[in-house]
Formats: structure tokens, C-alpha cells, sequence
């Protein structure tokens, strides 16, 4: 029996093509290296407050949709929570936590999709992860398909990271914050 789901494939597929076409765009266009400038820790927070922001600001709109649009539905799983577990019979149990776990993951994959959706919309805006920690003045020399490729791949993965909720952007900045504080007090250390 296999595992996947079409949707499975079809993401699969669409993820194969983009790495093909990654391959075959730097094969082609041979792109330099962009080069990040230097922060302090203190700069790294500031650069990344905003994201975390945004990105809680996501998870509550999105948060208000759902429970809002599929509300129907949670009330219809948890009444059926709490008769399944006064029920005793496990052939219906188990039936009605399946149905309670398909709408749990049917609203997740909603949630996902919308966040990185909106997430993105906020990246063409100008709010990006990637082209805040590059330099600038050195970002402005490369050619212009180089600029165009990095900032669509910038406003993806952006989408990507807002999407994934504020969580895992809290979770970016604790650990680049103790890799930077652990790294200044070996550094202390060594000279002093």
C-alpha cells in the first residue's frame, strides 16, 4: 500500500522541479556569492523583532479565521469526542477519532498554507528574512537577474518562515543568541 497522498505527489513534484530549476538557473547564470554583512547581537535581534512580529500578527488573523470559518466543525469533533468517550463501543471510538484527527490535520495544512500565503504577500511588500542580514551596497552590485532570483527566493522562503508561526522564528533568535553569547564569553576568555 503506498504512503502518499496525491497532494503528497504533487508536492513532491513541485519540489523536484524547483530544485531542477535551481540546478539549471545556476548552471546558466553562474551566480556570485552574496555576502552577508556584520551585526552584533544586539543589531540581530533588532533586525529580527520585526519578523517575529509580524509573523505573531499572522498567527492571530489566521487564528481569528479559522476558529471563526471552521467553528462548525470543532464543536461537531469535540461533541463527538465526549460522546465517544462515554461510548463503549471501540468500532465507533476509533472511527470518531479518526474524524477527530482528519479535522485537526485538514485545519493545520489550512493554517499552513494561509500563513505562508500571507506571509509571502508581506514579503513582496518588503518585510524579507535573507535580505536583511546582506550587505547592500555590495548587494547592489550584482547583476540584475542575480538581484531578481535572490528576492524571489527571499519573498518564498519568507512566506515560508512567517507561515511557519512565531514559534520557530523565536526558536531562530534563541539559538543564534546562545551561539553569540557563548561565543563572546569563550572569546573573553581566551584574550583576558
Amino acid at each position: 500500500m503506498n504512503s502518499y497522498t496525491n497532494l503528497d505527489r504533487r508536492v513532491l513534484w513541485v519540489l523536484g522541479a524547483m530544485i531542477l530549476s535551481a540546478a539549471g538557473l545556476a548552471a546558466i547564470y553562474n551566480p556570485a556569492s552574496v555576502s552577508f554583512r556584520s551585526f552584533s547581537l544586539a543589531e540581530f535581534v533588532q533586525l529580527t523583532s520585526p519578523l517575529v512580529m509580524v509573523s505573531l500578527f499572522i498567527e492571530r488573523v489566521l487564528e481569528v479565521a479559522l476558529t471563526s470559518w471552521r467553528s462548525q466543525r470543532t464543536v461537531q469533533s469535540a461533541t463527538a469526542e465526549s460522546t465517544v468517550s462515554a461510548d463503549c463501543d471501540r468500532q465507533k471510538t476509533l472511527e470518531q477519532s479518526l474524524v477527530i484527527k482528519n479535522h485537526k490535520i485538514q485545519t493545520r495544512r489550512i493554517a499552513f498554507f494561509a500563513g505562508t500565503a500571507l506571509g509571502a504577500i508581506v514579503a513582496v511588500l518588503g518585510i524579507r528574512v535573507l535580505e536583511l542580514f546582506v550587505d547592500p551596497q555590495i548587494f547592489a552590485l550584482l547583476p540584475d537577474v542575480h538581484q531578481r532570483l535572490f528576492r524571489t527566493t527571499d519573498v518564498l522562503l519568507t512566506g515560508a518562515v512567517l507561515g511557519g508561526g512565531s514559534d520557530a522564528l523565536h526558536q531562530l533568535v534563541l539559538v543564534f543568541t546562545n551561539f553569540m553569547g557563548t561565543t563572546a564569553k569563550r572569546v573573553k576568555r581566551e584574550v583576558g
